[in-house]
């Protein structure tokens, strides 16, 4: 499917957005907690290797759901159900045009990035962290990155993220669970407030690790840049790969 073709689909889906979410209705999904949010409700489950296998018979199905990461609360959708990745943009308002981010270890990173020995040197070095690669994409479908020529990959919390993602049957994408324009979800009970029961389950894991947004870096070109700043010390970034990286004067200031 082109991404024209894709994005008129999108604009001409006509069904009620809770329909969407009724077939997760059937699944034997353990509540752990049911939290009241206004009219809805939300079901969060403590994160669990149980519970962890559940989110992914959910993503395997084509369904969202929300997981603790080390920096922030995420929205995860299997990048193979394009009408998964139709409802990550509806739930959070977010333009079709700003690409979102993929899920997946460095090992696959050459099976759908156009990567080079060295840009997958570098992650495979730095990864898993709260860090994220733009890097020439291959063939992550257009509807997941606006149909660009790069993507943006990163791997965090092995455990977590390695079983979502074996159990699920491949890469998702991991974006920031909380409405476009909203601050991010440091505490499961905040995303439950943003959404309620439009996402099907919720893993509570606590308090997120770093409490911000991950690191951006461009491999790209040389050299590297910094698109983002984040929990990670850039010195300790470029001692790790041995290289220079590229940042904006104020944020070297203050690193």
């Amino acid at each position: 499917m082109s991404l024209f073709r894709f994005y008129t689909a999108w604009h001409e889906y006509e069904r009620d957005a809770g329909n969407a979410f009724e077939r997760a209705a059937g699944s034997q999904v353990v509540v752990i907690a049911i939290c009241e949010v206004g009219k809805m409700k939300a079901n969060i489950q403590k994160t669990t290797p149980e519970s962890i296998s559940q989110a992914a018979k959910l993503l395997a199905r084509g369904e969202l759901i929300v997981w603790c990461t080390d920096t922030v609360y995420g929205i995860a959708a299997a990048i193979r159900f394009p009408e998964a990745i139709r409802r990550v943009y509806e739930v959070k308002g977010r333009s079709f045009s700003e690409a979102l981010q993929v899920a997946m270890p460095p090992a696959d990173v050459p099976k759908h990035a156009a990567v080079d020995r060295w840009q997958h040197e570098v992650m495979t070095r730095l990864l898993p962290a709260p860090i994220s690669f733009i890097v020439p994409n291959r063939a992550v479908p257009a509807y997941v990155n606006s149909g660009l020529s790069t993507v943006c990959i990163g791997w965090q919390n092995e455990g977590i993220m390695r079983q979502l993602y074996d159990e699920s049957g491949g890469p998702y994408i991991g974006t920031s669970a909380n409405p476009h324009g909203s601050p991010s979800a440091v505490r499961v009970e905040q995303v439950a407030e943003y959404f309620g029961d439009r996402i099907p389950l919720y893993l509570d894991g606590g308090t997120t690790k770093f409490g911000t947004p991950n690191t951006i870096i461009d491999l790209t070109a040389r050299p590297i840049s910094m698109l983002r700043k984040g929990p990670l010390d850039i010195s300790e970034i470029e001692r790790m790969i041995a290289e220079r990286v590229k940042v904006p004067r104020s944020d070297r200031a203050a690193s």
